[in-house]
């Protein structure tokens, strides 16, 4: 008879039960961010593959093209993109591949498959061509299964969350970029061609992405305003990858392949130090942060590199400044599209299909319309200067007119309007195990202040509940347990009522704690007690 130590032991004790799924639920249990750094992998991933030489044989790092580099770039984010707009429209059958362990796996190891292709392509001179683009379109369609997957686990999480754990990648990515460019040839190649491997694993500690976040919200219909502004988002997306793309593009012709450690270490150590200060800034505003403050400084920096592009002939403080605004924008996307997939009942697979894949498509047309047009104009830097300014209008335009942070602040204050306490939708049947529940199980913290109530109205400390959970931003299913938790029920009983394992209900608990800055049950009521 197994005994179990304070009934965490619990999941072990089946027999049942797969040995990768008692050791994610351990990795869940100790480390429950695990699952969302992991996407530090992808992008470490990419930053080797196209800001190093790591996947270029050495004996063929100077006698490559400029722009062998960007071939591989555009092929393959041009098949992101395409395989992103696609796996969006298919949707039923896209929920039952990111709900498989095995497929995705077997998806990430092609990834991993391809990338050592293209490290051999370049080995093989013009002969090697083929299956170089071959490689690059492949490395495309794998990841975009990737990003879909780590787009379901981000859309569980609210927006202050998501930029700090969007922010811990980055700075994650820039580790693993440095550890993998100091290996030698080709164990540095060998290591980054197991990334994708490693980003979809560190994905299989979440037990339940095959049930959540990836139909939307009870099949509940999206609201006007949030399709509204999904595709103001959407076209703010493709706008600025466009621009960013055309400013990329400008600097190709005069990077150099053997160079490219250099001046990716740069960009790299750049971007994770962006990231690593708005990790602790974040983190010290709690739960006061607003995600919209991130907008118009992001927009600046892009626009200050698209300027200073063309002056420096694009080449390095240029190039490398734009690159780095890239990344910043980049990682603003991904925290927009997670809160829209987070608060509102669009599938998070359309969300991040059409968010990520506008944003790949949009790059990929600019980096080859960056590419056409200094071909066409050469060293003239008048007329690449003209360009990049009215690029920047664009910018401008788009940000102030069709996406701007007032539009940005005031969704994400609405977001308690598609979501709240207790309010558990298609699920309340199934989380009550006894087929109906009781008033104190479906009406969240009613104790008290009951004469209070009118219709329709919440009573005092009720509403004391819902403001807490909603300026501490707690998911669905954590004001589920929150609701719960505040009542003095144990957390057997929670996992039971919720029908969750009890170590999911045990990170539930930890997240509420850390969401809301208390160590204990009595520090959370007594955090209710004081709110106004």
């Amino acid at each position: 008879m197994l005994k179990r130590f304070g009934d965490n032991q619990e999941a072990f004790a089946s027999s049942s039960e797969l040995a990768p799924t008692r050791l994610g639920m351990t990795i869940e249990e100790q480390w429950p961010a695990f699952k969302l750094v992991g996407f530090g992998f992808y992008y470490a991933w990419i930053w080797v593959s196209y800001n190093s030489n790591v996947l270029v044989s050495p004996w063929a790092a100077y006698d490559l093209p400029p722009d062998t580099i960007s071939q591989t770039y555009l092929v393959s984010t041009l098949a992101l993109a395409m395989a992103l707009l696609l796996l969006s429209l298919i949707r039923d059958a896209t929920r039952r591949l990111m709900g498989s362990n095995l497929a995705v796996m077997l998806v990430a190891l092609v990834a991993g498959a391809a990338t050592v292709g293209t490290y051999v392509s370049s080995s093989l001179g013009a002969q090697g061509n083929v299956l170089l683009m071959t490689s690059g379109a492949l490395t495309g369609l794998a990841t975009s299964v990737v990003v879909l997957r780590f787009g379901v686990i981000y859309s569980k999480v609210p927006a202050r969350e998501a930029v700090m754990y969007t922010a811990a990648s980055f700075v994650f990515a820039c580790m693993i970029y440095f550890v993998a460019i100091g290996l030698p040839d080709p164990v540095g190649m060998g290591f980054t061609a197991l990334l994708p491997v490693a980003a979809v694993a560190s994905t299989l500690t979440d037990a339940e992405l095959a049930a959540e976040g990836v139909a939307g919200r009870c099949g509940e219909s999206p609201s006007r305003s949030t399709r509204s502004f999904f595709v103001r988002l959407l076209v703010a997306v493709a706008v600025f990858s466009v621009v960013v793309g055309v400013s990329r593009g400008f600097g190709v012709p005069h990077t150099q392949v053997a160079a490219m450690n250099e001046e990716g270490a740069i960009v790299v150590f750049g971007t994770g130090a962006i990231a690593a200060v708005l990790f602790a800034t974040v983190g010290l505003l709690g739960c006061s942060f607003d995600v919209s403050r991130l907008y118009y400084p992001i927009i600046i920096v892009v626009a200050a590199s698209i300027l200073v592009t063309p002056l420096v002939g694009g080449v390095g403080f240029g190039s490398q400044f734009v690159t780095i605004g890239y990344n910043c924008f980049v990682l603003m996307i991904w925290c927009l599209l997670s809160y829209v997939a987070y608060s509102s009942s669009l599938p998070s697979i359309l969300v991040f299909g059409l968010g990520r894949g506008a944003s790949a498509l949009g790059t990929t047309a600019g980096w080859m319309a960056g590419l056409m047009l200094v071909g066409a104009h050469g060293e003239r830097t008048l007329s690449l200067e003209v360009i990049s300014v009215a690029m920047v209008f664009a910018l401008l335009v788009v940000s102030m007119l069709v996406l701007n942070d007032r539009l940005i602040g005031e969704t994400l204050r609405g977001v308690p309007k598609e979501s709240g306490i207790g309010a558990r939708g298609c699920d309340s049947a199934a989380d009550d195990p006894g087929g109906a529940a009781d008033a104190e199980t479906v009406l969240p913290c009613t104790e008290g202040d009951a004469d209070d109530e009118e219709p329709h109205r919440p009573g005092r400390y009720r509403a004391r509940c819902l403001a807490v959970a909603e300026r501490c931003g707690l998911s669905p299913r954590e004001r589920d347990v929150f609701d719960l938790l505040v009542r003095g029920r144990s957390i057997d009983f929670i996992a039971q009522s919720l029908t969750i394992s009890f170590n999911t209900a045990k990170s539930h608990i930890r997240h509420i704690y850390v969401k809301t800055d208390v160590h204990s049950r009595e520090e959370l009521i007594a955090l209710i007690d004081r709110e106004l």
